[in-house]
């Protein structure tokens, strides 16, 4: 009986149940780092989808109001101030305290159709913002629309230089 409990307790047998602790210890670490891994870069994808859906409802909304005559080209030059329509959106928009600072891009062009102005308005985050939390780049979003040509537009209308000296879309 002595020899047989000498023979299960050999210092080679504790060398090896030793390296299977070991390595079922370090596949336990790799697989839970690699779901934490998993995890962060799941949180990063929702916060930068939405943050883009943001940018895209303050580009649609604002397009709507200057659609409808609420808001001029010279009134989205700049930095978002909060307000959508006849109301402040911060709850509607981003219901966190530390919302992102949103600017807007707006450039015009004529177009071949008679007294249809072709606005493009492209809504940009600030990279870097408190609003970003999983990463640091910001989000732009660039929205195209025909619209007509007021006259109140005729006075904030910015031509292109590659667009000097072509004919008149009517002529």
């Amino acid at each position: 009986m002595s020899r047989a409990r000498s023979r299960i307790h050999t210092p080679s047998r504790r060398a090896v149940i030793l390296f299977e602790v070991m390595l079922s210890i370090a596949l336990f670490v790799g697989s839970a780092a690699f779901c934490l891994g998993a995890t962060k870069s799941l949180f990063g994808a929702l916060d930068r989808a939405k943050r883009r859906q943001v940018a895209v409802d303050l580009a649609r909304s604002k397009l709507a109001e200057l659609e409808v005559g609420l808001i001029t080209l010279g009134d989205l030059r700049g930095e978002w101030s909060g307000a959508v329509g006849s109301h402040e959106a911060a709850d509607e928009f981003d219901r966190l305290d530390r919302r992102p600072r949103w600017s807007f891009e707006v450039r015009t062009s004529r177009t071949v159709f008679a007294g249809l102005l072709l606005v493009e308005l492209t809504v940009n985050e600030s990279p870097g913002e408190a609003g970003a939390a999983f990463d640091s780049d910001g989000i732009s979003y660039t929205l195209r629309q025909l619209m007509p040509l007021r006259e109140s537009d005729v006075e904030a209308y910015q031509e292109d230089d590659l667009l000097r000296g072509l004919p008149e879309a009517g002529t």
